[in-house]
């Protein structure tokens, strides 16, 4: 419904608006389980990244759905780490950052993948501290 009370079709709005309904239909579907998101910011303009992604995540809470998001948009990962709101003083830290590199194997061809575990805290962090650039 529009701000005037009009009733459109869904086929009139943007892409953008489009994307959130289905992952917020999704995050429904996903009830007490998980959710995989490949490029969240896809479709959106960055200055909503602020508005949508704590509405995402705060309903993920609610629902349950453990969130798995990948993205290669800085925007979009300094908008994710704003939810941990690490500039205040508190323990939670509701990320948890997954990196994976690949590495070349001396002993065989080929090459292996090494995965690290980090907090939300490190990498907000590290990128406040040394501009960081993190890929997610």
């Amino acid at each position: 419904m529009t701000a005037d009370g009009v009733n459109r079709p869904l086929s009139v709005y943007g892409d953008g608006i489009k994307k959130i309904l289905y992952i917020l239909n999704k995050l429904f579907d996903a009830t007490d389980s998980i959710l995989l998101i490949d490029e969240i910011e896809t479709g959106l303009h960055k200055k909503y990244y602020d508005k949508l992604f704590p509405v995402v995540f705060e309903l993920a809470k609610k629902l349950n759905v453990q969130l798995f998001i990948a993205t290669h948009s800085m925007e979009a990962i300094d908008a994710i780490l704003a939810y941990g709101k690490y500039d205040e003083e508190n323990d939670n830290d509701p990320i948890k950052v997954i990196t994976l590199k690949k590495v070349s194997s001396k002993e065989r061809k080929g090459s292996n993948v090494v995965a690290r575990n980090v907090t939300g805290r490190y990498v907000y962090d590290n990128r406040k501290a040394f501009e960081f650039e993190v890929r997610l």
